[in-house]
């Protein structure tokens, strides 16, 4: 259905702008304020509908730099309500890309990678609003669950419409109406899911960072705590003739810090270039590795094909063509049988659950009962048939094709 494919590029194309306001909050740092949501409203809808309005005109007659002409101009009005021409271009260049990648039907985000960034990128800013201390930090939070539950939302109904619980002709089939208790339950449980997470995720997140931070500052203080004694400990006094003593400096006070002592006199001893030279070395033999074997990959056109291959027999065969002859009537039947069991089911006449082919035409009157009786045995015969059965197959064809016509109308 044309509103299943519509419905699937609209709800990636929500989670897009979702992700977009996110990464919007990264420019309002430094103030106190949210981002304004009407210029942002007028670039991501008004702007989605010009360049799908666009596109759609065009198809794929014309270059898309005619749709990049009103990428600024976008930019220009919508920098009128409050945000900056820089921030709305970016916004503007990034709605065209986006209704580019759906209108050719070749968009490589997919919702599932879409909530892997929104989460990723969504974290990163929101540790670094805490840092800033910005306000409204925890909006980020609630922009990641409102995401999270529209994918969910949005992936059941899509599944529903895959099912075929609507029909053609738009009217709820029985399976709908039978089963919706459920969907009305699932939804419910939904919408409950949000509120408790609307609540709770932002207090356990920030709990959970709070902890994170704890753990890493003690390890961090451990492991720094011989550093700043070492260097607390040195002393830089200088002689008058202007040379240190043995023991001044980092390394008369490492000698007090015996475990860590051999290891630092190694780190000192090692030179820089050594180390770069080594890692030259292995990435220069990395890249031998792949050019080699990029060299000795056989092309497959200069591969001879074996004796053994399997090969396509011609239809000028004497004895091919005289089995495709003789075979050729029951394999027709088979196909309008199978054909006339698909329209009947549509028509209120298809074949029961525990009904044979032959109960079900003799039941519906598809054959007569003197070639439903012949329909056994030329359906479960071999390839070798008599030309009185051949004849029998013609006769069931011309009746199956005026059952299959009266079917239709």
């Amino acid at each position: 259905m044309q509103y299943k494919h519509a419905f699937s590029r609209f709800y990636l194309y929500m989670m897009e702008i979702i992700l977009l306001y996110i990464i919007l909050v990264l420019f309002y740092f430094h103030t106190e304020v949210l981002p304004p949501l009407l210029p942002f409203m007028i670039i991501v809808i008004g702007g989605g509908g010009l360049f799908s309005f666009l596109l759609y005109l065009m198809k794929s007659n014309s270059p898309y730099i005619l749709v990049m002409m009103f990428v600024p101009i976008l930019a220009f009005f919508g920098s009128n309500f409050g945000l900056s021409f820089g921030i709305c271009f970016f916004l503007a260049g990034v709605i065209c890309w986006r209704m580019v990648g759906h209108f050719q039907r070749d968009s490589k985000l997919s919702d599932f990678l879409l909530l892997f960034l929104t989460l990723g990128v969504g974290l990163l800013i929101y540790l670094g609003a805490v840092v800033q201390g910005y306000e409204y930090s925890d909006i980020i939070l609630y922009l990641i669950i409102t995401q999270l539950l529209w994918m969910i939302m949005s992936k059941m109904l899509v599944s529903f419409l895959n099912n075929s619980l609507i029909q053609e002709n738009g009217i709820l089939s029985k399976h709908l109406a039978n089963h919706s208790g459920s969907l009305f339950g699932v939804f419910g449980g939904l919408i409950i899911c949000a509120v408790i997470l609307a609540f709770a995720l932002p207090f356990i997140v920030k709990n959970l960072l709070s902890l994170f931070f704890s753990i890493a500052g003690k390890i961090l203080y451990t492991v720094s705590v011989p550093f700043f004694n070492a260097v607390e400990n040195a002393d830089f006094k200088i002689r008058p003739n202007g040379q240190e003593d043995d023991r001044v400096g980092l390394d008369g006070a490492l000698e007090e810090l015996t475990p860590l002592q051999d290891y630092f006199k190694f780190l000192s001893a090692i030179n820089i270039w050594t180390v770069l030279s080594i890692i030259g070395l292995i990435i220069l033999g990395i890249i031998f590795i792949l050019l080699s074997r990029k060299r000795f990959m056989v092309n497959a056109d200069n591969v001879e094909v074996p004796k053994y291959a399997f090969r396509r027999d011609t239809v000028n065969s004497p004895r091919v063509s005289v089995i495709n002859k003789k075979s050729y009537p029951t394999e027709k039947i088979r196909k309008l049988i199978l054909e006339l069991e698909l329209l009947s089911g549509k028509k209120g006449k298809g074949r029961l659950q525990a009904e044979t082919v032959k109960e079900w035409l003799e039941r519906n009157h598809f054959l007569n009962s003197e070639l439903v009786e012949s329909y056994e045995k030329v359906r479960y015969g071999g390839n070798s048939l008599t030309q009185s059965e051949i004849e029998i197959c013609e006769d069931i064809v011309k009746q199956l094709k005026l059952q299959l016509r009266s079917l239709k109308k």
